[in-house]
């Protein structure tokens, strides 16, 4: 693991990009480039970027891994698909639940100034690490309330067996605190 990751790399571009007053802006981060949208409540939003490599196959039950680079612009304009947790129904996978769960939202302040150095709030969800229910905070009503002076990033991590699994030496214990280091390195 380095010590800048894509991901911290992503967070400082967006902290930087406050400036961003375009509807729909691209933000260019070290690892690929992502369309969010300006809310027309004074908050931009980028919406399930992509922080760790798809934790599926070979990369279920391991630690979090950069994701892959790609030049392509990447729609950031709705929240993903949230982890899959304990109370998991077959009938939720693919449609409200994924174990291809590793992105952030960053909300930020439409009209910032270009260089602010604006406090960054960042929501980690509980429910015990066995489920996930309300990963998709809307960070926008926090930012309107600090009177457009922060930025509000929220998570999703792996839950459950997913991220809590222990299995003796063959299986990474707690890599679900992993997803959430990865997003704060």
């Amino acid at each position: 693991m380095t010590s800048t990751s894509p991901f911290f790399l992503s967070l400082m571009l967006a902290l930087l990009l406050t400036l961003v007053t375009a509807v729909d802006p691209v933000v260019n981060v070290s690892y690929s480039r992502y369309k969010g949208k300006d809310n027309g409540n004074g908050v931009t939003s980028w919406l399930g970027m992509r922080y760790a490599a798809p934790p599926i196959g070979d990369l279920r039950f391991m630690p979090p891994q950069d994701p892959t680079r790609s030049r392509q612009v990447k729609d950031a304009r709705k929240f993903k698909l949230k982890c899959v947790g304990l109370q998991a129904r077959p009938s939720l996978i693919g449609k409200s639940q994924s174990e291809d769960c590793l992105f952030i939202n960053v909300f930020v302040p439409t009209d910032a100034a270009r260089m602010a150095r604006l406090p960054v709030y960042v929501f980690i969800r509980g429910g015990g690490f066995n489920g996930n229910s309300k990963p998709h905070v809307d960070g926008t009503g926090l930012i309107q309330a600090s009177n457009m002076k922060m930025i509000v990033v929220t998570l999703n991590y792996r839950v459950s067996v997913f991220g809590f699994l222990s299995y003796g030496d063959k299986v990474q214990p707690n890599i679900g605190l992993l997803d959430q280091r990865k997003t704060l390195q």
